[in-house]
């Protein structure tokens, strides 16, 4: 696949330096400090300048302290995992970085279509939404809204917050989770949304959706709700509605294969949770 560069929304700058370096390479190790300072280490690229504020331990650090500075954890750890490539924008004298932005292994605009079968499966259940798997990146998620750092692309990551579900998975994003308010600063119900942008039709015959018991037992799983399929991410048609059962794990096959590019599940209740809703990992199925 022809790889093209892409801005993700992780371009804002959290610094002003004023000699700022570039530097392309994929990270190796990113460590998360208890004071929230974010700390990477990078392959040595060929044939450019070395990275002559880097230490002995890490080539760049940031703090995590912003909705930026999450994406810029979430979007490492995604290349991390899966090898990308990440152009570091960062300022030579402190390594502070400024702004990252990522390769997608992908130049593909949506018209095409996967045969049935086709998708690579991970985990035991042949799971085809996985992060780093069938060209999705950070970028092929999204949600209507998430509450500080449980971001949307956390529920693709194959953790069960804590619990790794996934063998085939690298690092947790952020919590392992997707969390969302119910309801808006109006009080009127918010009806939260997450989605999938597989980049292409695909078929899919059923999903999985995993929640922790203690997050369960607070009342943070979806009850109602609603699939919605696109094949733009613009105009969306309602596929069915669902009433979920009380449980850590919810799963099940549509009564017909769909065909789409995008996938959304958006949650019209909970189980009496008056905060959030909260979905650890969604799995999708092609068989």
């Amino acid at each position: 696949m022809k790889k093209h560069l892409i801005a993700i929304a992780l371009l804002s700058s959290l610094s002003s330096q004023a000699a700022e370096v570039t530097y392309q390479s994929s990270p190796t190790i990113v460590t998360l400090a208890a004071d929230g300072t974010v700390q990477v280490k990078v392959k040595e690229a060929e044939n450019v300048e070395p990275i002559t504020c880097s230490q002995s331990a890490y080539d760049f650090e940031f703090y995590l302290e912003s909705i930026v500075s999450q994406k810029w954890y979430d979007a490492l750890i995604i290349a991390n995992n899966v090898g990308g490539i990440i152009d570091f924008h960062y300022d030579d004298a402190t390594c502070l970085l400024s702004a990252l932005s990522l390769t997608r292994l992908s130049s593909n605009d949506g018209s095409a279509e996967v045969p049935v079968g086709e998708l690579q499966e991970t985990g035991n259940y042949g799971n085809v939404a996985l992060i780093g798997t069938n060209g999705l990146t950070a970028a092929s998620y999204s949600s209507s809204a998430f509450y500080t750092q449980d971001t949307h692309v956390a529920a693709f990551d194959g953790y069960v917050y804590a619990d790794k579900v996934n063998a085939e998975t690298g690092d947790k994003i952020s919590r392992g989770i997707w969390m969302a308010k119910m309801r808006e600063s109006d009080g009127s119900l918010a009806e939260p949304w997450i989605q999938v942008d597989f980049g292409k039709k695909v078929s899919i015959a059923g999903i999985r959706l995993h929640i922790n018991t203690k997050s369960l037992a607070l009342g943070r799983s979806a009850k109602s709700i609603i699939l919605m399929t696109s094949d733009d991410g613009n105009e969306f048609v309602q596929y069915d509605t669902y009433t979920l059962p009380y449980q850590a794990l919810v799963d099940g096959k549509f009564t017909t294969t769909l065909k789409t590019r995008f996938l959304r599940l958006k949650v019209m209740s909970n189980y009496g949770d008056a905060n959030f809703v909260e979905i650890d990992e969604w799995e999708i199925y092609q068989n």
